[in-house]
């Protein structure tokens, strides 16, 4: 996109340009344009407009009319495009434009042969740098700012729209202190950004007034200390107050009082009052709370409550970030007003945090280190002008605060505290370190899985010491154990090591780039100069063998691959491979690979010990700088250790394998059973676990996941939804489908979804078992569909699984197709969502080296592993439609499995009492239309 170039101090004085265009698709060489917007104006006041419709000498479908409220009576009578272009050239003139998305508007445009020789400015990044959590779209942006938006995807009025949230942006900057805008403008200088002559005017505006903060924000060092609310001392022999917590939940006590439309519930009130008794009686419990009963606060009252009172720390465990941002800003705020009005807590007694992983907290030290740099790219000046906002005002230091694009987030990992572990700043300004304080002093510490799991693997040090413990969600807890004491080594991840001890920005230049500002004796900076050498020569000298080893890894796949589905290939590293003729060149070449990555670990030490004890000498950043080193030291030395372990000398309780996907070579390793690791480190080791989760049973037990997780003794309850599922929930299973593994079960499947899209006119959601099944399925069904007006949101075709979501929400008239992520945690309440297919049981994959791996544990691994699994899987997919008392929708299972199989029945006996009817395909769509329709 074209910059700013040459404008003068008038650029915010002239007329400018407000752009917009509707269109008929995404695709600029294939979809046409058939509305043009354009609004002139000068401040806040528009001058001119200039609208009109495109005929595009083709048909509109139904969608696009529907989408865009224009029809084709409209189109019909309007003039081709090659007719508007020259009035639109005309009406830009030199004008600057400003627009939403502009790349997407321009690349339509000059398409057709129209190219302006005017500078741009597009408020999407203007948004995303001056809104912290800019949402993507203009209506979103728009309401964000106040700035009203009538008749949405009309070309004059989001043009219209698109004046109003610049004006507003505008108003923003201005209101900003000068020194933060000056300091804004200089990072766009240096990055060459194309908002740079804008935020230099805008900073020469300013620059009358006086600075009043500094960068870091007013006050950083007071926002970031926390009193400490709790103290040390653990309280003995308090008695568990049953009736005080039974009153809580009655339909006229404290929780009703203070949330709205309150229903009382017989299976809350029970898993209150047993999380409450594991809590004071020091047990372990398993809970599993089907949906609607209110499983949170049923934890977290008793919780909050124990932990007051015994002045003790539970910790509460989530796997998704969406749950713990729950359970902080709406549930624990609720869990303090409730036990406050039952006078069971004093008034601000409780106190709560959360604490995350490292690679969530920005690290100041690297933040001003790059903000020193003397060449900065795009994606960093962007970045570091959204932290310069944020900085003024966060108390966390938190990325989930920001809304950041995939560039930017690979900016945020370089600044963020991950790999800090030797980070030796004690004083001063530290998010991380704030975070942990906030911890060490509350009395209930939300964090989730992956940080649980890595304090277990390191003995501890990452969370504040406790002995009590719930894990929500826990049915991901050996999932996410398996991920956090294994490892993984990608072809891509080593080079990347490798590239970031060289170069420009590589740690050998920095080491000797820290003697700008130093007064070290020259023989010092020598010493560095020849250690940063060295380790530029040894990292040359290691890039070989790598180089080599994935090569033989690559080729070694293909020769000996056990299974390629969607373009990925698996192999597990059995003995039976590992007795192959070509093995021993691969030991070979791993020992080499090893041996090389070991001498860069020791000229890494080098270097460090070349810069170390000078710290009163003056060196740039010197703290981060050897703690920098320290770290990447370990980190070679870690992968000289795992790759002997793989390929030299391997662990019998881990599973090894290979694995190459467009994203590269990969090897893995993991834990063969979590279960004895977690009972020592975890079940044995703490007072009291509360396992919970809406799917969490199989078999009407917890016989599995207790052998799978190492629980020996705990209390156990199954806990049905409150929900009347035979009024709300049809289950349907045609008997004549195909078997999946027909050559026609794909038509089939895809028939059944368009058939079940136009009867509930969107509003429906299926969910595969692969990608390569799930487009395949969109390819089917998606023309005819939206030539009917029902869009197709494909995940992997569309857009991420976040962005489909919030476009089906906008507007379910469509049809939603997802896999693995969408088999959970997706919440369409209400009208959004009315049919649900599960397209295929969702069984592993056979060959998947880790379940193939653990099934040879079982004597009888179908029924013992693979169905347990599937089922669990089962009914995590059917919890996707009903999500509140008056939801009511119908769920098509397409996998004729279900009932040709003897364990079919097994399925539908896990959910909960549903009215279940078995159509053939002729009469599925009758089924579901009256069930719809009564």
């Amino acid at each position: 996109m074209t910059p700013l170039p040459g404008l003068g101090p008038a650029l915010l004085k002239e007329p400018w340009v407000a752009l917009d265009l509707e269109t008929t698709g995404l695709d600029p060489d294939s979809d046409e344009i058939i509305e043009v917007g354009l609004a002139r104006f000068q401040g806040a006041t528009v001058l001119d407009r200039l609208s009109t419709t495109v005929n595009p000498l083709q048909a509109l479908t139904p969608f696009v009319q529907r989408y865009t409220g224009i029809t084709q009576a409209d189109v019909d009578a309007s003039p081709p495009f090659g007719d508007v272009a020259p009035r639109l050239l005309d009406f830009v003139g030199e004008a600057p434009i400003v627009g939403h998305n502009l790349p997407f508007v321009l690349s339509f445009l000059a398409r057709r042969g129209v190219r302006f020789r005017s500078p741009v400015v597009d408020i999407r990044d203007l948004g995303s740098l001056l809104v912290l959590r800019s949402p993507t779209s203009l209506a979103d942006l728009a309401a964000q700012l106040g700035v009203a938006h009538e008749q949405r995807h009309r070309a004059m009025t989001d043009a219209v729209t698109v004046h109003g949230v610049f004006v507003a942006l505008l108003d923003r900057a201005r209101s900003l202190d000068s020194g933060i805008l000056a300091e804004m403008a200089r990072v766009a200088e240096v990055a060459r950004s194309a908002l740079r002559p804008l935020l230099r005017e805008l900073a020469d505006e300013s620059a009358h007034m006086v600075s009043t903060v500094g960068p870091g924000g007013p006050d950083l060092e007071k926002r970031l200390s926390s009193p400490r609310v709790r103290s040390g001392r653990r309280l003995s022999g308090v008695a568990l107050p049953r009736k005080a917590l039974a009153g809580l939940l009655r339909p006229d006590g404290p929780l009703a009082a203070v949330l709205q439309a309150y229903e009382a519930r017989p299976q809350q009130e029970e898993m209150l009052e047993s999380v409450a008794r594991a809590l004071w009686t020091e047990e372990h419990l398993m809970a599993e709370a089907g949906t609607g009963v209110g499983k949170s606060l049923a934890y977290l009252l008793p919780a909050a409550l124990y932990a007051v009172q015994s002045n003790v720390r539970v910790v509460v465990s989530t796997n998704t970030l969406n749950l713990q941002e729950q359970l902080l800003h709406k549930d624990l705020p609720t869990v303090q007003r409730v036990l406050e009005q039952a006078g069971l807590l004093g008034e601000g007694t409780l106190a709560y945090t959360a604490l995350k992983g490292r690679a969530n907290y920005l690290c100041l030290q690297r933040w001003a280190r790059l903000r020193s740099g003397e060449s900065l790219t795009g994606d960093e000046a962007h970045l570091l002008g959204k932290l310069l906002l944020w900085l003024q005002e966060t108390e966390t230091g938190d990325r989930s605060e920001l809304n950041l694009t995939r560039q930017e987030s690979a900016v945020w990992d370089r600044l963020s505290a991950q790999g800090s572990r030797q980070c030796p700043i004690l004083r001063g300004a530290c998010f991380l370190r704030a975070a942990r304080e906030r911890a060490d002093g509350a009395h209930v510490v939300v964090v989730n899985h992956a940080l649980l799991l890595t304090d277990l693997q390191l003995g501890g040090g990452l969370i504040p010491s406790y002995d009590h413990l719930i894990v929500d969600e826990a049915h991901h807890l050996e999932e996410e154990a398996t991920r956090q004491f294994g490892f993984a080594i990608s072809y891509q991840g080593l080079r990347e090591t490798l590239d970031a001890l060289v170069g420009p920005r590589g740690a050998a230049t920095e080491a000797v780039d820290a003697y700008r500002t130093s007064r070290a004796a020259s023989t010092r900076r020598q010493d560095t100069e020849r250690a940063a050498q060295a380790l530029t020569e040894g990292v040359a000298a290691a890039r070989r063998p790598v180089d080599e080893l994935f090569a033989a890894l690559s080729r070694f796949m293909r020769n000996h691959v056990e299974r390629a589905d969607g373009g990925t290939l698996q192999l597990l590293m059995t003995a039976g491979i590992r007795a192959q003729p070509d093995w021993p060149d691969l030991e070979i070449l791993a020992e080499n690979t090893g041996i090389a990555l070991g001498e860069a670990a020791r000229r890494v030490d080098l270097l460090y010990r070349s810069v170390d004890g000078l710290k009163e000498a003056g060196l740039l950043n010197y703290d981060e700088l050897r703690a920098d080193l320290l770290a990447r030291a370990e980190s070679l030395e870690e992968l000289q250790e795992r790759l002997t372990q793989l390929f030299l000398r391997p662990d019998p309780g881990t599973v090894y394998w290979m694995e190459e996907s467009a994203g590269g070579l990969s090897l893995h390793g993991a834990p063969l059973q979590v279960g004895p690791i977690l009972k020592e480190r975890l079940f044995d080791a703490k007072r009291s676990v509360v396992l919970t989760s809406a799917t969490l049973s199989s078999q009407g037990g917890y016989a599995q996941v207790k052998e799978r997780l190492g629980v020996e003794e705990a209390e156990e309850v199954l806990l049905g939804s409150p929900f009347d599922y035979q009024r709300a929930a049809l289950v349907c299973v045609p008997q004549d489908m195909p078997e999946p593994t027909a050559a026609y079960y794909g038509e089939g499947v895809a028939r059944a979804v368009a058939d079940l899209a136009r009867i509930a006119r969107g509003r429906t959601m299926a969910l595969f078992t692969s990608h390569a099944a799930l487009r395949a399925a969109a390819s089917r069904v998606r023309r005819d569909l939206e030539a009917e007006g029902i869009r197709v949101h494909a995940q992997g075709v569309n857009g991420t699984p976040r962005r489909l979501l919030e476009e089906f929400l906008e507007d379910p008239q469509a049809l939603l197709l997802g896999t693995a992520s969408f088999w959970e945690g997706v919440d369409l309440a209400g009208e959004a969502l009315r049919v649900l297919v599960l397209a295929r049981l969702p069984f592993n994959v056979p060959t998947e080296p880790l379940f193939a791996a653990r099934s040879q544990l079982y004597d009888s691994p179908f029924p013992q592993y693979a169905l347990p699994q599937a089922i669990l899987r089962f009914r995590q997919g059917f919890g996707r439609l009903i999500r509140t008392s008056t939801d009511r929708g119908v769920v098509v299972v397409l996998d004729r499995r279900i009932t040709s199989r003897s364990y079919g029945d097994q399925f539908l006996r896990s959910l909960p009492g549903c009215t279940v009817s078995r159509p053939t395909l002729g009469e599925l769509p009758g089924v579901v239309a009256r069930w719809l329709e009564s």
